[in-house]
């Protein structure tokens, strides 16, 4: 299934994975204006790129549904990124409270829960 491509894919990746998590809390925070939209305007157009080839692959995808799954991705990418790697210091207090086994995310099957919940949006 896609969710299941885009995971594995995203999986394999985790500096890509780490830098979507910290380009809004650490890089985007640290540039000038004229950079942030240089910036935005290349992730932009990379998406809507992107997005298109997924139109011609995906079948149930219609025109623009690329670019913004895509965007979807990019923010589920992020959430599951920061509820699956807390700090070392929030890592141990999970593990030693087992009333706080919620907090205890696998990165892996999260972000392919998460997706396919997405893409199932587009299947209707």
């Amino acid at each position: 299934t896609l969710a299941f491509i885009l995971t594995a894919s995203l999986v394999e990746r985790p500096v890509m994975v780490r830098l979507m998590a910290m380009a809004h809390t650490i890089l985007e925070r640290n540039i000038d204006r004229e950079t942030a939209r240089n910036y935005k305007h290349r992730l932009l157009a990379q998406v809507r790129e992107t997005g298109q080839l997924l139109e011609r692959k995906v079948s149930f995808l219609q025109w623009g549904q690329g670019a913004e799954l895509l965007l979807r991705v990019y923010a589920v990418v992020i959430g599951a990124h920061h509820l699956a790697e807390p700090t070392p210091l929030v890592r141990e207090v999970i593990q030693e409270d087992p009333e706080l086994k919620p907090f205890a995310m696998h990165f892996q099957s999260f972000l392919q829960h998460m997706l396919l919940a997405q893409i199932q949006h587009y299947e209707r």
